[in-house]
């Protein structure tokens, strides 16, 4: 993988330069880089909370990974300044001291640098590492050397003992590397990576007694504690302290964790809804919320359950990895109060379906598709867009010098330009490469721009190049947009559940002589019979080798 190749190269590069150094210079190194992580770790949320104001989905990494490095600098900088001596040793003892010490002093860099990194609003696969890559729920992996997981230890050591604060930082953060990756496995599409402080409240907590379990229908709970907490998050009134940018909340279960006195961390196992009715929650469950209004502020009050240990104690809940609230100082009743069922979000998300039917007059086998946001910020693909632009440039000159025949190619692909065509295509991509990184522009004319891009005269090894562009460029962009995904079967209808809004629906089949693509726009609506057909001219992309 690649961030395994990273990791390996850079504590050889590390090892290498911390000899040529010396043993002195790296052990003052080794101390700096140790005290600028422990810093790092101490205050990295004061930090996030002075980028909060300005982009509230990066606070928290870019906050963290910019105390890192001005700790690092700084400290290391003040000791060249005050020690200008050296000590002298043996070649060999030297050589040999210096390249341990670079190993940890690269192992300590490399793991803090990776843990601000997966702070940051990416998705869950990093670089080609994925920590589960087979479910959040199953068994995880490393990358080469566990750097992030050698620093957590570290964190959890210090924190507990010489350099211990209270809390501990276990405490708060039992796991760190499983609570970001669960930060960042989300399983549907929602604009606001984090949620600021000032508009979640713990309103409540209690216990459900075993004997009212069965009654809310919580399925049994061996040696577990089931525990109740009740949020209200508000929606606020102007960004970026708002928790949505539109009537939605939209959550992954493993966005909200509830952290034990006893270090452990807990993801809700269901919550009621109208504070009444137990609706069971896995890891692949999307949760889309409406907004209230209570108490003259648009909110969503949320009943969540826990199976916590038997003899543990709720300590604090947080929701999307900034808000955080106390539970322990809450008492904790044996039973919660219930709120009228006018106070809970209306979930418009359950009565919110799009049926998606796929027609076409070939047999195909593996269809695959994903619904997403029916735009995207030029910020993911300003240098594809160019490189695209480029490419039309080199199109349309070929087709107006009456260059190989673009008109056989014409007849295998869909969107296969003509010279007025390629210039089109040109012009959109023209108009698009100027707007700002934060401009969206819909997935019906992005996409054609970039396949057309790569499309040549020769059909079978334009077949080549839009296949390998389309799989190693454009699924991976699709994936990073937080699909709904959909398994298609030609002319049977599929009914997925997915919030109000525009979405993109596009579908898929490549093969060594064939390959589809299937795009269009579909506008859910609530209380409607939401729907949309992909027929043949919906194509983007259609190649059919061989007749």
């Amino acid at each position: 993988m690649i961030i395994d190749i990273i990791v390996l190269v850079f504590l050889a590069l590390v090892v290498f330069l911390m000899i040529y150094e010396g043993p002195f210079s790296s052990i003052i190194l080794l101390f700096c880089s140790l005290m600028a992580s422990i810093v790092t770790m101490g205050y990295y949320e004061v930090a996030a909370h002075i980028f909060s104001h300005w982009r509230p989905n990066f606070a928290r990494g870019v906050g963290f990974l910019l105390l890192f490095f001005v700790c690092l600098a700084a400290m290391r900088t003040l000791f060249d300044f005050l020690v200008r001596g050296d000590i002298e040793l043996p070649p060999l003892p030297a050589k040999i001291t210096s390249g341990v010490v670079g190993f940890f002093i690269g192992m300590i860099v490399i793991g803090t640098t990776l843990i601000g990194v997966q702070m940051l609003p990416v998705t869950a696969s990093i670089a080609g590492f994925n920590r589960y890559p087979h479910g959040f729920a199953r068994s995880s992996s490393g990358v080469w050397f566990d750097p992030d997981g050698f620093v957590e230890s570290i964190w959890d050591l210090m924190s507990g003992n010489s350099m211990g604060g209270s809390p501990r930082f276990s405490i708060v953060h039992p796991h760190l590397l499983r609570e970001l990756y669960g930060l960042r496995y989300t399983v549907q599409f929602a604009g606001k990576k984090a949620l600021p402080p000032s508009l979640f409240k713990v309103e409540a907590a209690g216990v459900i007694p075993n004997s009212k379990a069965p009654l809310l229908a919580i399925p049994p709970q061996p040696n577990k504690k089931l525990l109740i907490v009740r949020t209200v998050v508000q929606h606020g009134s102007r960004a970026p302290l708002i928790s949505s940018d539109d009537g939605y909340l939209r959550l992954t279960p493993s966005e909200v964790r509830l952290v034990t006195d006893e270090g452990r961390q807990y993801y809700p196992i269901g919550y009621l809804k109208y504070g009444s009715v137990f609706q069971k929650l896995t890891f692949n469950t999307a949760i889309v919320d409406d907004y209230r209004h209570v108490g003259g502020h648009r909110v969503v009050i949320q009943n969540w359950v826990f199976a916590i240990g038997a003899n543990q104690k709720p300590y604090l809940i947080e929701m999307k990895g900034t808000a955080r609230g106390r539970v322990s100082g809450l008492g904790v009743p044996k039973t919660l109060i219930s709120l009228p069922p006018h106070d809970y979000p209306k979930l418009a998300y359950e009565n919110s379906k799009l049926t998606i039917t796929l027609n076409t007059s070939g047999k195909f086998s593996n269809l695959v598709g994903v619904a997403i946001p029916a735009r995207i910020r030029m910020l993911k693909i300003s240098g594809m867009l160019e490189t695209a632009y480029r490419r039309l440039g080199v199109i349309s000159r070929a087709i107006n010098n009456s260059q190989p025949p673009w008109s056989a190619a014409a007849e295998k692909t869909q969107g296969t330009p003509s010279a007025g065509q390629a210039g089109q295509w040109r012009n959109t991509a023209n108009r698009m490469i100027p707007h700002s990184n934060s401009y969206r522009e819909p997935w019906y004319e992005v996409l054609p721009v970039l396949v057309t891009g790569q499309i040549g005269t020769d059909t079978s090894r334009s077949l080549a190049r839009v296949r390998h562009y389309f799989q190693s460029q454009i699924i991976p962009l699709l994936d990073n947009q937080e699909p709904v995904n959909l398994h298609v079967t030609a002319g049977m209808a599929q009914t997925i559940r997915i919030a109000p809004g525009s979405w993109q629906i596009i579908v898929w089949s490549i093969g060594s002589s064939k390959m589809r693509v299937w795009s269009a726009t579909a506008h859910v609506r609530i209380g409607q019979a939401n729907s949309v057909d992909l027929n043949d001219s919906d194509l983007v992309v259609k190649y059919n080798l061989g007749g």
